[in-house]
């Protein structure tokens, strides 16, 4: 295709290349406005049936990926070129220099190999969950951008392959007959050394014999490409396609070239990925992840020692251990000897700064996953997932079962893990001070069970909670209402005593004797941009750390927080309460939500530290999801996105995003084009009015406080500050005309309908408002029942109330069909 051809509303613009999945063109989208890539299927197959119709469902499975380093499906487009039938996939356009090319001038530094690795790995990890297989991972396949971020191109296409015609005898005649061999070969006329060996010097042994491959595939071909960015040459070369696969069938890699200063766990790595014998291969592409990411952190580490699956009671004392979330059968658990994590913290000693930090693995029981991988309605976990004894000697976790939740325990001297019987439905779980009980909250209560096994006790009743931390007086104290409010109680159970509010923080901690309480100082709703502070029960407010959240304290004197990706660690006085250091690294890679402030670790007093691998997991992407499917809207790119409310007409996105500061990003989804409405810091929670011209919103007023605000999204006016009718609500949700329903964020979560200025109804026990397409009711959640569940009431006397869920829910949204779409786990 010429430039100017046009295929459909694509107009080509110039060819880009061409592989043995067809032709590349640069295209322009004259509907949306964007550049696109279209991808051909060979000339010698675009006739075939069975093809096309191969092609059309991998292009279904392939537009389910949605993940950063996967270059995006966008659809399928059909038209006629010179009276020839022409089908293309819609691709993301990716800029940039393939990994090729960048070989091409020689081997890449070792910690800019491993972080391009890294992005490739976690690509290959999304795609391996989704059940894809790439098969023809290769460096042309690899695009690295400008700023840094790995696209992993043409996942999946490999699938096309034929079982029929593959195996080495097949790459020696490529032609219609035979396309499968290779997904590289097209035709004779493209089967020059630089396109054959492109393919066959990663293919994994078993692919090479035509054999039926897996994901060990991949992590072969990974194995390929790691060796070359590290070394500048091919793993296994030929001077033509035989030779290259005789390379793969029957010779090692040059060893000796990786540079001298390569980590060991590296070069342990590479040889696990280049196994022959995929039996002892490397078997998920997790662990390769988890390698490279202790290679980064401790470069200097012996590989090749043999770890123990548990550390000896001698080294327990000063071990790590960590969590990291693998597939919903399973998980695996970190675990090593590390000497002087507190003194690397505290102390600036260059002996105490240079001790070594060691970490290994265990493999929690199949029949016991991380609740945290799991998202099986109606269990769905981001909180407290993990919890350590005070001496160090039981990791607790949240496990998933058949049907729901439970509490789990590891004992560290023995690697034995069992269920705790009777915790159904924990979602969180804490150590008593001697670390023979476990505490543990459910969705509306706090309980105590026996670690060894006996009855479970309730303590208190409680509504939404979130934290939990028992003290050597044997007072508990809990959080509820998201972390906004504090109250204890016995420890042998009773009523909860309120401690005290925080409307503009989240409680994340409290220091020993209750009086004082750790807070994440919210800006917005999420990044590095909060502070950690004290509030004393006078409500004196210390802060002490800036950028970071979710901060635990550790005995004998350390808080343990979070940045967005990372875990950290600084020295406190909790005698003065005062920080006496710099924030110390402790993991990368670790499993935060700087949206909710959570932080999956915990730590004990012997330095022992627990956390989940994962990443942020507030970054995401707004996306159209219909009943079939999901799409991530363009143009817009991986961040933390609060509320998002849609115009009824579907034109228009008002959405809370939140970077450096917090702001409003209304976005044209016509034009696919977005601005920032002007206004001050920390503005969120959007809604559009009912004709899409005016946008409320809530943001910080002087002293804390928050106030709604209305402005014409179109016009010159100012916003306007609302006369909120009650102390405590904003507006949250706007109906028909000047209707709207305002929220209270504490608890009791409380909800009024009036309008712009005024209260017109009393207020009833609800949150997460939405009205009928007709204003005559309004659909909400409400825990009277001890569950959250979705009801709705008349507008305007609210006398009639019904319930529409039945087994929990949340976040109703009305459609103008008048269905109610709501949220479960």
């Amino acid at each position: 295709m010429g430039p100017g051809s046009r295929l459909g509303h694509y107009e080509v613009v110039a060819p880009l290349g061409a592989g043995g999945m067809g032709e590349v063109y640069r295209a322009r989208d004259t509907q949306l406005k964007r550049d696109v890539a279209l991808k051909t299927l060979p000339a010698g197959v675009a006739g075939d049936a069975e093809r096309l119709a191969r092609f059309q469902r991998e292009a279904e499975v392939l537009a389910a990926l949605n993940h950063p380093h996967i270059a995006q499906i966008f659809g399928v487009a059909d038209g006629a070129i010179d009276g020839v039938t022409v089908r293309a996939l819609v691709m993301e356009l990716v800029e940039g220099e393939d990994l090729a090319r960048r070989l091409a001038a020689g081997a890449i530094p070792g910690a800019e190999a491993l972080a391009i690795a890294t992005q490739i790995g976690q690509a290959l990890d999304y795609a391996h969950e989704h059940g894809i297989v790439h098969r023809d991972l290769k460096p042309a396949n690899v695009k690295v951008r400008e700023d840094g971020t790995v696209k992993v191109l043409d996942f999946g296409l490999a699938k096309l392959q034929d079982p029929r015609t593959s195996g080495p005898q097949a790459l020696k005649t490529p032609g219609p007959q035979n396309l499968s061999a290779s997904p590289t070969f097209t035709s004779p006329a493209m089967t020059h050394a630089g396109v054959i060996l492109g393919t066959a010097a990663y293919m994994a042994p078993e692919q090479a014999k035509g054999r039926v491959v897996d994901k060990r595939a991949d992590i072969w071909a990974f194995g390929c490409v790691l060796y070359e960015m590290l070394t500048g040459s091919r793993a296994f070369d030929g001077e033509d396609v035989t030779d290259s696969i005789v390379a793969v069938l029957s010779r090692e890699p040059a060893w000796a070239a990786l540079p001298a200063d390569t980590p060991p766990a590296i070069r342990k790595l590479l040889r696990r990925c280049l196994e022959k014998d995929r039996a002892r291969r490397l078997a998920d592409i997790r662990d390769a992840l988890f390698e490279i990411d202790e290679a980064l952190a401790h470069p200097e580490a012996v590989a090749d020692a043999p770890t123990p699956a548990v550390a000896p009671a001698s080294s327990r004392r000063h071990a790590a251990w960590f969590l990291a979330g693998a597939a919903a059968t399973a998980a695996v658990v970190g675990a090593a000897s590390l000497t002087g994590l507190w003194p690397r913290v505290a102390s600036v000693d260059a002996a105490a700064a240079a001790s070594p930090v060691l970490r290994t693995a265990v493999t929690l029981p199949p029949a016991q996953p991380l609740a945290l991988t799991v998202r099986t309605p109606p269990v769905g976990f981001d909180l407290g997932s993990v919890a350590i004894s005070p001496d160090g000697t039981q990791l607790a976790y949240v496990s998933i079962t058949a049907s729901d939740s439970a509490m789990s325990v590891i004992d560290l001297a023995t690697g034995r893990a069992r269920e705790l019987k009777g915790t159904e439905g924990a979602i969180h779980g804490f150590f008593s001070p001697d670390g023979r009980q476990l505490g543990f909250l459910t969705r509306d209560r706090v309980k105590a069970v026996p670690v060894e096994g006996g009855g479970v006790q309730t303590l208190a009743e409680a509504r939404s909670p979130t934290l939990g931390r028992w003290f050597a007086d044997d007072t508990v104290y809990f959080t509820e209402g998201e972390g906004r409010n504090l109250s204890r109680v016995p420890a042998s159970g009773g009523k909860p005593a309120p401690v005290g509010d925080a409307y503009d923080e989240l409680i994340t901690d409290v220091l020993p004797g209750g009086d004082t309480r750790l807070v994440t100082q919210l800006k917005g709703i999420g990044g590095d941009h909060h502070t950690i502070a004290l509030r004393s029960s006078d409500g004196t407010v210390t802060p002490l750390v800036r950028q970071g959240f979710g901060a635990t304290y550790v005995e004998p004197g350390y808080l343990v927080f979070g940045r967005t990706g990372s875990v950290f660690a600084v020295a406190f006085d909790a005698a003065s309460k005062v920080v006496t250091g710099e924030p110390v690294l402790l993991a990368e890679g670790a499993s935060v939500d700087s949206l909710f402030q959570v932080v999956q670790a915990a730590a004990a007093r012997n330095g022992l530290l627990a956390y989940v691998l994962g990443g942020d997991r507030a970054m995401g992407q707004p996306a159209w999801v219909d009943r079939t499917g999901t799409t991530p809207i363009s143009d817009m790119p991986s961040r933390v996105y609060g509320q998002i409310s849609l115009t009824r007409d579907g034109r228009r996105l008002a959405v809370h995003v939140s970077d450096a500061t917090d702001h409003i990003l209304v976005h044209d989804l016509e034009r696919n084009i977005g601005r920032r409405l002007p206004g001050d810091d920390a503005a969120g929670w959007p809604a559009w009015s009912w004709d899409g011209r005016r946008l409320m919103s809530k943001a910080r007023l002087g002293g804390g406080d928050w106030g709604s605000f209305v402005q014409d999204v179109d016009g010159a006016a100012p916003s306007r500050l609302l006369a909120t009718p009650i102390a405590g609500f904003y507006a949250y949700e706007w109906g028909s005309g000047e209707t709207i329903a305002f929220r209270k964020l504490q608890l009791p979560n409380q909800i009024l309908v009036g309008t712009l200025d005024t209260a017109a109804t009393p207020a009833f026990d609800g949150f997460f408002p939405s009205f009928s397409p007709d204003g005559r009711w309004l659909a909400y959640v409400s825990d009277e029942t001890g569950t959250n569940e979705i009801y709705v009431r008349s507008l305007p006397d609210g006398k009639v109330v019904r319930q529409v869920s039945h087994g929990g829910g949340i976040e109703p949204l009305w459609l103008a069909s008048g269905e109610v779409f709501y949220r479960v786990g």
